[in-house]
C-alpha cells in the first residue's frame, strides 16, 4: 500500500502501490482519482485525472503524459491522435449556439425524441479524432464518430440538405435545412484546440464541418426548418418554404436567425458556399 492525499478532498488516503498509473475512486469523497507513480521517485500521487499537472507534486519531476492519456471516463467524449497515439476525454458543456442541419426528411416526420446519433459499432463512446485513426480505420482529420453532430456552417448544412434532394415519377423530394438552439454539447474546434494546447500539437486544419456535438437533440430545441430545391444555374438552391417551430429561444439566437432569413428571401437562386458570411 501507498500513502497519498486525495486532490480534490485533501483527505490522506491508502491506495495500492501502483507500478504506473489507473483511475480509482477515493474512498473518503468517493471521486475519481488518477493513481500515479512517479518514475522518478517512485511516490503515488493522487490526481485529477481531467486536470493534470505538467510534474509530479512530489519530486517536480515532468509527468509522463502518455500514461495520463489512458484515462477515460464513463459517459465522457474520447479524443483521439494517431501520431502521436494520445487520447484524453471531456464533457458536455453549457453551450448557446446556433447550429445547422441539412436532412432529407421533414419536421413532421420526425420522431417527438427528435435527433439521434449515428450508431458506429467501432467505437464504444462519443469520439472526436482529431488525426488519422489507423485502428478503426478512419484516415481524415477532425472527425467524430458515434455522437450526434450539427454544424456552426449554414454553408455546410445547407450543401448536406442541397444532396438530400430526390427525383422521381412522382416529382422532386426537396431537402431540408434545420435551425436549432444547442445548449448542451461540445464545439469540436474549440475541444480540439485544448487538446492541442494540453499536449504541445500544432494546431490541426478545422476543415469545413465545424461540428457541434450534443447529447441529445429533441424537437424543442429546433427554432425553424427550410424547405430546399434545385436551382440554376447549377449546384444553386432556392428556398421554397421557411417554417417556424419555435421562438422560445435567446435574443442573440433570434438575431441571428432573423438576419439570415432577410438575407435569403424565398424562390430565389442562391449559392449555398456563400451563406457562412451571414453568420459572422
Amino acid at each position: 500500500m501507498a500513502l497519498t492525499t486525495c486532490v480534490f478532498c485533501m483527505s490522506y488516503i491508502n491506495v495500492a502501490d501502483v507500478a504506473s498509473g489507473c483511475t480509482h475512486p477515493c474512498p473518503v469523497c468517493r471521486k475519481d482519482l488518477f493513481l500515479y507513480k512517479c518514475f522518478s521517485c517512485m511516490k503515488v500521487s493522487g490526481l485529477n485525472p481531467k486536470d493534470p499537472p505538467q510534474s509530479c507534486p512530489r519530486c517536480h519531476t515532468r509527468t509522463r503524459t502518455p500514461t495520463f492519456t489512458q484515462v477515460h471516463l464513463t459517459n465522457d467524449l474520447l479524443i483521439h491522435n494517431d501520431k502521436p497515439e494520445w487520447t484524453w476525454s471531456t464533457q458536455w458543456q453549457v453551450l448557446d449556439l446556433l447550429v445547422f442541419r441539412g436532412a432529407g426528411f421533414t419536421f413532421k416526420e420526425l420522431q417527438a425524441e427528435g435527433f439521434k446519433a449515428a450508431a458506429d459499432t467501432r467505437f464504444s463512446q462519443p469520439t472526436i479524432i482529431r488525426d488519422s485513426w489507423r485502428e478503426k480505420k478512419v484516415m481524415t482529420h477532425m472527425q467524430t464518430k458515434a455522437v450526434l453532430a450539427w454544424s456552426k456552417s449554414i454553408s455546410k448544412a445547407t450543401e448536406y440538405a442541397y444532396g438530400c434532394i430526390k427525383g422521381g415519377i412522382g416529382g422532386a423530394k426537396p431537402g431540408v435545412l434545420y435551425f436549432a438552439h444547442a445548449n448542451m454539447g461540445v464545439d469540436v474546434t474549440a475541444e480540439v484546440r485544448k487538446f492541442e494546447q494540453r499536449f504541445n500539437l500544432p494546431a490541426q486544419a478545422e476543415g469545413t464541418q465545424k461540428e457541434v456535438l450534443t447529447p441529445t437533440f429533441p424537437k424543442t430545441q429546433i427554432l425553424a426548418t427550410w424547405t430546399i430545391a434545385k436551382a440554376e444555374p447549377f449546384g444553386f438552391f432556392q428556398i421554397t418554404e421557411k417554417n417556424i417551430h419555435s421562438e422560445a429561444f435567446s435574443l442573440s439566437i433570434l438575431d441571428m436567425y432573423r438576419k439570415i432569413d432577410t438575407a435569403c428571401p424565398i424562390n430565389t437562386s442562391l449559392d449555398y458556399e456563400k451563406l457562412d458570411h451571414l453568420i459572422r
